[in-house]
């Protein structure tokens, strides 16, 4: 699977660019890529869940992602989070 989405993980995030996101998004990005669902990324920070949904949707569109599986790819690209 892993192999399947890197072409398209690579043209969406050139690996010497910096992830066009605020520090909010970088936060919700790794919350979702740690696995985390949108519920959860709510709870843990204090927001409610219809603002933890948006901030996952604009991530998405901000990096041109469909999928959590992406999001993971990307994560670990940049060193948000390990596997």
């Amino acid at each position: 699977m892993i192999k399947i989405l890197m072409p398209h993980v690579c043209q969406v995030v050139d690996q010497s660019s910096a992830l066009p996101l605020t520090d909010r998004q970088l936060e919700i990005l790794t919350l979702v890529a740690l696995g985390f669902s949108e519920k959860e990324v709510a709870v843990r920070l204090g927001i409610s869940f219809r603002t933890a949904r948006n901030h996952v949707t604009n991530v998405y569109e901000r990096l041109g992602l469909h999928r959590r599986s992406e999001a993971v790819m990307i994560a670990v690209r940049h060193g948000l989070i390990q596997v």
